[in-house]
């Protein structure tokens, strides 16, 4: 199963607690499950996550980081579960290709 959250590295967009849920299904269910990151850093943004949290996922194996893409919608394509763990967010424009394109 593939989980995936397109979003800006900030706080305020929930990625910390994404990533921690990672680690914990990953610890509780095992293998078979993959977790997606794509996005970039707001270094504009006055709470940014932090980049060492973010390496110790990736350095742990939890998480696949894979930067900005431009292809969100051929991502999607292959993912399983979209996630969005926003704080104050409504429906993201990385997700409406995805809801125009599910069968």
């Amino acid at each position: 199963m593939v989980v995936c959250l397109v979003s800006r590295l900030i706080q305020g967009k929930g990625v910390a607690e994404y990533l921690e849920a990672a680690r914990i299904l990953c610890r509780t269910h095992g293998s078979g499950l993959i977790f997606l990151l794509v996005g970039d850093y707001d270094d504009g943004n006055p709470k940014p996550l932090s980049r060492t949290l973010l390496n110790e996922y990736i350095a742990e194996g939890t998480l696949t980081y894979l930067g900005f893409r431009d292809d969100i919608q051929e991502l999607l394509k292959a993912v399983d579960v979209y996630c969005l763990p926003s704080y104050r967010e409504g429906m993201p424009m990385s997700a409406i290709p995805g809801a125009m394109n599910s069968d």
